[in-house]
C-alpha cells in the first residue's frame, strides 16, 4: 500500500489538473460564444454562459472584465438596472483602471460608467535619492581667525535621503504632497591660521567632518504640466526638520602651531545644535505610468529659513574663557539639494457618486 500511495496521489493530482483545465477551456469557448450572441442580439444567453464561470473564478482578470461588460451590457437593454449596477461595481474593482470606448460601447454604458468614482483617492508610495548640504555662515565666532577669507571654509559634501510619500489630487492638475524622510547630511569645516610675522603661512589647521541625521517632514504643492502617461510637474512648499543627531568623527585633521599632527576626541554636538529647523524648497519632475502607479524622478532645492547653529554655545556661561579643541560653531544655516527616485501607488475606492 505504501508504495501505491505516491502513485494514487500523482493520479489524484492529474486528475485535478486535467479537470482545471478541461473547465478553463470550456469558460473560454463559453466567453467567445457569449460575444457572439451578443452581437447577434441574443442577450438573454449571455448570463447563463459566463456567469458560472465569473463566480468560480476560472477566468483571468481580462476575461472577466470582458464578462462583466457583456453581463452589464445585458442587463442594462434588459431593464435590470440594480444588477448592471452590481456589475460595473465589480468591474472597477476588478480593473481599477478600466476605461470605456466611446467608440463601441453605448451610451448607455458610458454614462454608467461616469456614475461612478473612477478616479484614485490618493497615492502612496516612497523615494530615495541623493543630497548635497551647502553651509551658509551666518556669523563667525571661531577663534583665531586671521580675517582672511580663504582661511575659513565650509565644504558641500554628500548624503541620502529617503522616505514615504503621500498624494492627494485635490483639484485637477493640483496635488497636495506630504512626506515623512529620513535623511543624512554631511559638510566639512577648515579653518587655516596665518602666523604672526607671515599671515600667508598656514602655522595651525582644522579640518573637522560633520554628520547629521534628521527627521523631515515636507509639505508641497505640486501643479502638473502636462496630462498623459508623462506628467511634469512643479512643486513648492515648506518642511519642518528635527534633528536626530549631529556628530564628529572620532577624529580630525588637525596641526598645531608647530605643524604636528593632533588626534581630537570630538563625538556628538547634538546639544550644540538647534533641533527643530524650518525650510522652504523649490522642485520639479516628472511621472511615468508604470502600472497602476507612477515611476516618480525628482530635483529639489531646500533653503534654510532657520539658523541650525546660532553660536551661543560658544560664548554660555559653562564655556566662558575656554577654547574647545575643536573649532568653535558658527552660527550657520544649512541649504540642500535632493534628488529622489521613487514609485507611487494609486489606490482606488470605486463607489457610486
Amino acid at each position: 500500500m505504501k508504495k501505491l500511495l505516491p502513485f494514487l496521489t500523482l493520479l489524484i493530482f492529474s486528475l485535478f489538473a486535467t479537470n482545471a483545465l478541461a473547465q478553463e477551456e470550456r469558460c473560454t469557448q463559453n466567453l467567445e460564444e457569449a460575444q457572439l450572441r451578443y452581437d447577434e442580439g441574443r442577450i438573454q444567453d449571455v448570463e447563463p454562459l459566463v456567469l458560472n464561470c465569473l463566480e468560480t473564478n476560472v477566468f483571468d482578470k481580462a476575461q472577466s472584465v470582458q464578462a462583466l461588460r457583456l453581463l452589464i451590457l445585458s442587463a442594462i437593454f434588459q431593464h435590470r438596472d440594480e444588477q448592471a449596477d452590481d456589475m460595473m461595481l465589480e468591474l472597477l474593482k476588478t480593473d481599477h483602471e478600466f476605461v470605456p470606448d466611446e467608440a463601441l460601447d453605448p451610451v448607455e454604458f458610458i454614462n454608467l460608467y461616469n456614475s461612478y468614482r473612477t478616479k484614485p483617492i490618493f497615492r502612496i508610495g516612497f523615494k530615495g535619492g541623493p543630497n548635497i548640504t551647502s553651509i551658509q555662515a551666518t556669523t563667525l565666532y571661531t577663534t583665531g581667525q586671521s580675517g582672511d577669507p580663504g582661511a575659513f571654509e565650509y565644504i558641500a559634501k554628500q548624503g541620502v535621503t529617503g522616505g514615504l510619500v503621500f498624494e492627494y489630487e485635490f483639484s485637477p492638475r493640483w496635488t497636495i504632497y506630504p512626506e515623512l524622510l529620513y535623511s543624512t547630511r554631511t559638510f566639512d569645516n577648515v579653518e587655516e591660521f596665518g602666523g604672526l610675522t607671515d599671515p600667508t603661512e598656514v602655522v595651525d589647521r582644522k579640518e573637522e567632518t560633520e554628520r547629521q541625521t534628521w527627521l523631515e517632514l515636507p509639505v508641497s504643492v505640486q501643479y502638473r504640466l502636462k496630462d498623459g502617461n508623462i506628467r511634469p510637474y512643479v512643486n513648492a512648499g515648506g518642511s519642518a526638520s528635527y534633528l536626530i543627531m549631529a556628530e564628529y568623527p572620532a577624529s580630525d585633521n588637525s596641526l598645531n602651531r608647530q605643524k604636528n599632527p593632533i588626534e581630537n576626541t570630538l563625538g556628538e554636538v547634538t546639544d550644540e545644535r538647534n533641533q527643530l529647523n524650518f525650510y522652504a524648497f523649490l522642485g520639479g519632475g516628472v511621472k511615468i505610468k508604470l502600472g497602476e502607479g507612477y515611476f516618480v524622478a525628482e530635483l529639489r532645492a531646500n533653503y534654510g529659513i532657520t539658523e541650525v547653529s546660532t553660536g551661543e554655545f560658544s560664548f554660555s556661561p559653562a564655556n566662558k574663557g575656554q577654547v574647545p579643541e575643536r573649532v568653535i560653531p558658527d552660527a550657520y544655516k544649512e541649504h540642500f539639494a535632493t534628488f529622489t527616485v521613487g514609485y507611487t501607488l494609486n489606490i482606488y475606492k470605486p463607489r457610486k457618486l
